[in-house]
């Protein structure tokens, strides 16, 4: 495989986990009011990074902060959740779930997963194996050079 295959590889990746995991799930997914995808992959980051503060947030999302701002922001003010000044940096503020917003993350995870898991279902058990072995070595070489800093 030369290199721009592999890159078109990587490409194909990205989009098929995106839309078989991610798009075709929440466009029949019922958002809280006032809640669109945005907000609540910013609800799931916190429920699984708790204590972030809002550069890293909006790193971890892949949104600049400009644009991450206006987000977080309506989540203050949906009581989803709360910012508070970080004791190790005066300057700086973490940001975590609220009860509301764990309740939501929550909810949306238990049927995420329920979702994720009826496609997973469908795979031959010998191929369930080798995809969850594949997903895990992924994951281990992209944590090796991604940095959220």
């Amino acid at each position: 495989m030369d290199r721009e295959e592999q890159f078109k590889s990587v490409i194909d990746l990205k989009v098929l986990l995106d839309h078989g995991f991610f798009k075709a799930f929440v466009a029949h997914y019922s958002f809280p009011q006032g809640i669109n995808n945005t907000h609540m992959k910013t609800l799931m980051m916190l429920h699984f990074n708790p204590s972030v503060s809002m550069v890293d947030l909006s790193r971890m999302l892949n949104l600049e902060k400009g644009s991450f701002t206006p987000v977080a922001g309506k989540l203050l003010r949906l009581g989803y959740i709360v910012k508070k000044q970080n004791p190790d940096d005066r300057r700086a503020f973490l940001l975590n779930l609220t009860s509301k917003g764990e309740d939501a993350a929550n909810a949306f995870k238990k049927s995420h997963m329920e979702y994720i898991g009826s496609l997973i279902e469908t795979i031959d058990p010998k191929d369930k194996e080798k995809f969850f072995e594949s997903v895990q070595c992924i994951n281990n070489i992209m944590r090796a050079f991604t940095r959220f800093e």
